[in-house]
């Protein structure tokens, strides 16, 4: 028995002793090789969501940045970890973890006020400039906004984006923006994912984004995200805030000539959530106290209504719906051409913006997302001529309405998005009927035009290595003229005039008239250099089909939108950049050196002597060419406590080449000529100064090269009538541009938990009153009794001419 018991005895020992303690190790092996996912979302103390927080993993280095909805996933081998999240203007915090399963979690961050004064949301984490993948892209906070100097007393996006490197303006009062050499219908301006198709109040003079509903923008100059598109140059994606969850709260303003109100808390705890935000403009009665008597009787005015609501039935879902509608009114009663007074038309022009936005986020799981979105954007311009012998109205419209689904799946080192989008356009490009028994316009209707976009797209976002990080994705799109349309053909197809037209082929509702498909790629990669060094290249491509059609250089909403079709082809824009980022400091100072090259075909401009508004056949007026833009940009941005600033310079180019069949245009033909947009030098200085946690001091100067002009060379005489003679376009710069705006802004003591808050804010928009000139043109002067005598004068017209003083109080409860 003791024999047969003793070898059992010597297995056990074995087993117990040499073979389990190995076979334990084995499977903690297995245990400690095992992913797991760590997701969650980040929020502020009062739970907005927070995008672009910096999250990051103190022991593996590796880390990734929340997303719009400040939702983020990691994955990582079962351990303990410290994760670290960050965001400029918040108290770092850092989340002691032992990930021995998935976890979900929602993170709260809390402002600092460690500093002179209160510091609120800017642009990211302190080494996102290096270390993100992202190429041409900047981005803006609401505080960074409030900060700049402000004309009339709001605070105005538009206006601060035109401070950034490689964004331009033709001038004061345009209403729009130009990017890296494009033309401004090539920027798509999204509010909560509805695109605008004027971002404008008072010919420009104000943006219509609503600050105070605002949380940040995103200008992508280069690098565009596949989901979007239909623009050839640029993006500029404003999101609003969420409505407040801890309580109801009223926030407002009061300036010289608008003023506005927001109000915003839960309707249904932890579920529902309400915001509506107004704002108005009483321009006419400032305009009522100026000395010119000629701009007494000008009208200038704006309203506006945002609501937003959002419905969140647990953590992982949410509902949000946005409704805006915006109205304008602007008669100049005179103008003002430089130093003279010359009278202008009375004619009143008006326009409405309206749109909304309906979407749902969800997320399956810590690693799957979806989200599904609705939109309708609508424009509509026109204008009234009192004019007895020509009373008239006119009306036109654009709208879009889109909807869209994207996935989202979030990998260790990949954050993957592929979707499908549709559009469909509408276009009434004008009507003009005549208004009362002796006006002598006849009725004019222009036929709508319609159009169909269908996307799909896919993106990635790959960190290959510590030091190599990759982003890219490919854009598929397909789009179709609709009809019913009537298309005339032509006896020359290379030479289209109304003389010319043979035939018309007639289409049936809902039948293509002409289709157009295309793939866009784009990519970047980020090659880190050292800790706060990176290398970054990237190239895209993009397409677009609807046109912005002018041949005015005066800020009026009447230019006409245009859809691709038999003969106007769709522009294309194809982009390539490289740049060195370095950070100095602990990332104190951010600088950045990049150089970018465009090119562009089918750019859309027009015949001498054309006039649009009304053109039947507009492919009669429209010439197309190939451009190209090329240039520099640098960037030098300072934090800090008490003084924080940015220097930002680009240098750069913009021509077209047309190739004209009309002997009008023989000067243009096969030459390239600057872009009406065109500025080589740009200069932005912006400065911000603390005196303390209440008081402190805005400063931003801009210069930027004078505008191309288009002057005659030489004259002829017809008759006894003086003729300039033109030869060649865009050929004679305008004087520089540059102007000092100035704001001092006195906030409320931020150690002190007051509910009622209220800040001053006091500015001088053009501090030394130059008159910048906005556009310069040409008078004909035929009236004197000697030929010889007849000539050509030139004037410069200028929209803000002089020094524009504002106060305005802010007050938050």
């Amino acid at each position: 028995m003791t024999r047969r018991i003793a070898p059992v005895l010597a297995l056990l020992f074995v087993f117990f002793f040499l073979v389990a303690p190995r076979a334990q190790e084995d499977v903690h092996a297995i245990f400690r090789d095992r992913s797991y996912t760590f997701s969650g979302q980040v929020k502020t103390m009062d739970g907005q969501v927070m995008k672009d927080v910096n999250v990051k993993v103190r022991e593996t280095k590796q880390g990734v940045t929340t997303d719009e909805n400040g939702f983020f996933s990691l994955t990582l081998k079962t351990g303990a970890y410290n994760l670290e999240f960050s965001f400029v203007g918040y108290k770092t915090k850092v989340v002691p973890l032992e990930l021995k399963l998935n976890l979900n979690m929602v993170v709260r961050l809390e402002e600092s006020l460690e500093v002179l004064e209160e510091v609120t949301i800017t642009e990211g984490g302190s080494d996102r400039n290096t270390q993100s993948a992202e190429q041409g892209i900047a981005k803006l906070g609401v505080q960074r906004i409030r900060e700049l100097p402000t004309l009339l007393g709001e605070s105005d996006v538009i206006r601060s984006i035109q401070t950034l490197p490689g964004v331009a303006s033709v001038g004061e009062g345009a209403t729009g923006f130009n990017v890296r050499g494009g033309n401004a219908d090539q920027n798509l301006i999204l509010v909560y994912d509805i695109p605008l198709f004027n971002a404008t109040h008072l010919i420009g003079l104000y943006s219509a984004i609503n600050p105070d509903l605002l949380r940040d923008v995103t200008l992508y100059r280069s690098g565009m995200p596949a989901r979007f598109g239909g623009r050839a140059s640029s993006v500029l994606d404003a999101r609003l805030r969420e409505p407040a969850r801890d309580g109801w709260h009223v926030r407002g303003s009061a300036g010289l000539i608008s003023s506005r109100l927001l109000v915003e808390g839960p309707a249904i705890k932890d579920k529902l959530f309400l915001a509506a935000g107004a704002r108005i403009s009483y321009a006419d009665y400032f305009f009522r106290w100026v000395l010119k008597p000629e701009l007494k009787d000008t009208e200038a005015n704006f309203s506006e209504l945002t609501l937003k609501a959002v419905y969140k039935p647990n953590e992982l879902d949410q509902v949000a719906l946005t409704v805006f509608r915006s109205r304008d009114a602007f008669r100049l009663a005179g103008d003002s051409l430089s130093t003279l007074e010359v009278n202008a038309t009375s004619t009143r022009f008006r326009w409405i913006n309206e749109g909304a936005s309906l979407k749902w986020n969800t997320y399956f799981s810590e690693k799957w997302g979806l989200s599904l979105l609705a939109t309708f954007s609508r424009y509509l311009p026109g204008f009234e001529v009192p004019n007895l012998v020509n009373a008239s109205e006119f009306e036109a419209s654009v709208s879009q309405v889109q909807g869209q689904a994207e996935w989202k799946y979030f990998a260790e080192k990949h954050e993957v998005a592929a979707g499908v989008q549709t559009s469909r356009y509408s276009i009434h490009p004008g009507e003009l009927q005549p208004v009362g028994a002796g006006s002598a316009i006849n009725p004019k209707i222009l036929p709508q035009e319609r159009g169909l976009e269908a996307v799909v797209y896919i993106s990635d976002d790959w960190t290959i290595s510590e030091n190599l990080r990759a982003s890219g994705g490919l854009r598929l799109n397909s789009f179709s003229f609709l009809g019913p349309a009537d298309v005339y053909q032509y006896s020359d197809p290379a030479f289209l005039d109304l003389t010319t037209i043979s035939d018309t082929i007639r289409y049936g509702k809902g039948k293509p008239v002409q289709r157009y498909a295309c793939l866009e790629p784009r990519f970047s990669l980020r090659l880190n250099l050292g800790e706060q060094t990176s290398l970054k290249a990237g190239y895209q491509r993009a397409y677009q089909y609807l046109h912005l059609i002018s041949n005015t250089t005066s800020a009026l909403p009447t230019d006409r939108w245009k859809l691709s079709d038999s003969y106007l082809k769709p522009q294309i824009a194809d982009q390539a950049s490289i740049g060195l980022f370095r950070n100095f400091l602990e990332n104190a100072v951010e600088t950045s050196l990049e150089f970018f090259y465009k090119q562009m075909e089918h750019i859309p401009d027009y015949r001498s002597g054309a006039n649009l508004l009304l053109l039947e056949a507009p492919e009669t007026a429209i010439l197309q060419g190939k451009g190209k833009a090329y240039g520099m940009e640098f960037s030098l941005r300072k934090k800090g406590a008490r003084l924080e600033g940015a220097i930002n310079y680009t240098y750069s180019r913009a021509e077209i080449r047309i190739n004209s069949p009309y002997p009008e245009d023989r000067f243009l033909t096969g030459e390239s000529y600057p872009a009406n947009f065109n500025r080589p030098h740009l200069l932005n200085v912006n400065m911000l100064y603390r005196f303390n946690r209440r008081l402190f001091l805005s400063a931003n100067f801009t210069y930027q090269s004078g505008r191309p002009a288009t002057l005659p060379e030489d004259r002829y005489e017809v008759g006894n009538f003086f003729l300039p003679n033109y030869t060649s376009r865009n050929e004679t710069p305008a004087p520089a541009f540059h102007r000092l705006d100035l704001g001092l802004t006195l906030e409320p003591d931020p150690r002190l938990r007051r509910k009622y808050k209220d800040r001053w804010i006091f500015s001088v928009y053009n501090v030394y009153a130059r008159k910048n000139p906005y556009s310069l043109f040409v008078e004909t002067i035929n009236s004197r009794p000697i030929s010889t005598a007849n000539r050509a004068k030139i004037y410069q017209l200028s929209i803000i001419g002089t020094l524009v003083p504002s106060v305005s109080y802010e007050f938050e409860f």
